[in-house]
């Protein structure tokens, strides 16, 4: 058949202009793929992404390339959110931080990943990503579904500091020792079992993506990781 290559990634518009200005007169219909291979990749596998980090390392950003990829997402967070709406709590991050704590207290540390990994199972989809991944017996739960690979976002801690700073988010602090006391809780100092732990968490994954490049940057960077991973598959 006919077909014609886009060497440069400008866009749909400037694909069909270079493919109205190289195809046959004849030809009346025409295909245009998004400019790059993800479409070429096999995405019928059964495949369950758990994704860890901490705040601020572009765990987000990523989220939304698998989402492009297709893939449907549960948030952990969102199911803190909830419990914290349901108890008349504001949705401010140390609050948040608390209720999920309390949460893995009551119904035990791994409650959140075993809560998501049920939703899934009768999702009717086989693509997933589980997000905000923040203790490691959430970890263990999601472990029990099929074909899973968990991947630790990070950044370094100063690049953290000036993302939650320029990101001006209303439930973010900007004072720099409050950021700092955040992270490190996050990351378990200090925390109980059943706490954060993001840094357990870290070590337990399957793959570490350093989210360092600039923003524009990151999906190219990203994809040459989960395309080692489907490889695998």
């Amino acid at each position: 058949g006919n077909y014609v290559i886009q060497k440069q990634q400008k866009g749909t518009a400037h694909a069909l202009k270079i493919a109205l200005e190289k195809m046959p007169k004849n030809i009346k219909t025409i295909l245009i793929f998004n400019g790059d291979d993800n479409l070429f990749l096999n995405q019928k596998t059964k495949m369950l992404i758990g994704l860890t980090g901490p705040m601020a390392s572009g765990k987000s950003t990523i989220l939304d390339v698998l989402k492009k990829l297709r893939y449907k997402h549960v948030t952990l967070s969102d199911m803190v959110r909830e419990e914290a709406r349901n108890l008349g709590i504001k949705e401010k991050r140390e609050n948040l931080m608390n209720v999920g704590q309390n949460l893995r207290s009551k119904y035990g540390a791994g409650v959140l990943g075993f809560r998501a990994l049920e939703k899934i199972k009768f999702s009717g989809s086989d693509m997933w990503v589980i997000d905000g991944i923040r203790n490691p017996a959430e970890i263990d739960e999601i472990r029990k579904g099929e074909n899973v690979v968990i991947i630790a976002n990070t950044a370094p801690e100063e690049m953290i500091i000036d993302r939650i700073r320029s990101r001006k988010r209303a439930d973010d602090t900007f004072d720099e020792l409050s950021i700092r006391q955040k992270l490190r809780r996050e990351m378990g100092e200090g925390e109980p079992e059943e706490g954060q732990q993001v840094g357990k968490c870290i070590e337990m994954a399957d793959y570490v993506f350093e989210n360092i490049v600039a923003f524009e940057e990151v999906e190219n960077e990203f994809m040459k990781l989960y395309k080692r991973i489907k490889k695998k598959c």
